[in-house]
């Protein structure tokens, strides 16, 4: 059986929110649900499992050696690399996301270099609304075949996985190019690889203090900015994730104490408001 692994960097304990936990609650929730059962998972973090599955490289999160230097060494080490060369298949996954559970049975069955999702799948926890949109770059969790993710972008550089191989070069501007000439698998829409949470307690969401653990304490108007670089939000529903449905919206009620609630400014009319202003404000610059 062809073996995958799952790459994790896990948030440092320090700076999870409730929500957060909970989110991550799901992503071991569906891995455990993956209806193909050759799979491991390196995590990289603070983390106690007793699971045969599971290898656990911790990290000092309160060290002054800078996390770079410390995940150099980590790839440094015999045992990470030999449990990642031992694998066939690669995947990045965030400790708050979803992977789909049936994408490693389906992929199993097939020849290729790179499966990845043109449509991209988000979902707001705040909102329970989930949306895909075009995206003409690779997403970083997809899954690469491992002598692909670990092939040096440096060929008289140095051996290290971490600074030195495809699998931490920029998703947005490396890949797409790299896999150009390779074997790749786009998943279908309705069926894509994983599903990307959204939640306004991460750095990447602009939370400007972690552990963010009061719903009274997140901006709303900055979580709704972000949410809008991921495009105009229309429901496109792929039912893959059905399963994790009632959960989601849990994790934001036992967060907040109240039900899912709109997404502000980033409906169909938020879409004719935007064009009318900024039709307005070229035609200022005219006159």
């Amino acid at each position: 059986m062809k073996l995958f692994v799952f790459i994790t960097h896990k948030t440092p304990a320090a700076k999870q929110s409730l929500l957060r936990k909970k989110l991550y609650e799901l992503y071991l929730n569906s891995l455990n649900a993956q209806t193909y059962t050759n799979w491991k998972v390196l995590i990289i973090g603070e983390e106690e499992r007793q699971d045969d599955r599971f290898k656990v490289v911790k990290i000092d999160a309160g060290s002054e050696v800078p996390l770079k230097e410390q995940l150099k060494k980590i790839y440094d080490r015999a045992d990470v690399i030999s449990y990642l060369e031992q694998s066939d298949f690669i995947v990045k996954l965030d400790d708050d996301d979803i992977i789909s559970p049936s994408i490693l049975e389906t992929m199993s069955k097939k020849d290729f270099d790179i499966c990845f999702d043109r449509y991209h799948t988000f979902y707001d926890v705040t909102s329970g609304v989930q949306t895909q949109q075009s995206r003409h770059w690779i997403p970083s969790t997809c899954i690469h075949k491992t002598q692909h993710a670990l092939a040096p972008t440096d060929a008289a550089g140095n051996k290290n996985y971490f600074t030195n191989s495809v699998l931490y070069t920029n998703h947005a501007d490396v890949w797409h190019v790299y896999y150009a000439d390779k074997k790749q698998v786009v998943a279908e829409k309705e069926h894509p690889v994983y599903l990307r949470v959204l939640s306004p307690t991460s750095i990447t969401a602009g939370a400007k203090k972690l552990p963010l653990d009061r719903v009274e304490d997140v901006d709303f108007n900055d979580y709704y900015r972000y949410l809008k670089t991921f495009g105009y939000w229309q429901t496109n529903y792929t039912r893959d994730f059905d399963q994790f449905k009632s959960a989601l919206e849990s994790t934001w009620k036992i967060f907040s104490g109240t039900q899912q609630v709109p997404i502000k400014g980033i409906s169909g009319v938020n879409v004719i408001m935007d064009k009318i202003k900024n039709y307005a404000k070229r035609a200022g610059k005219l006159f």
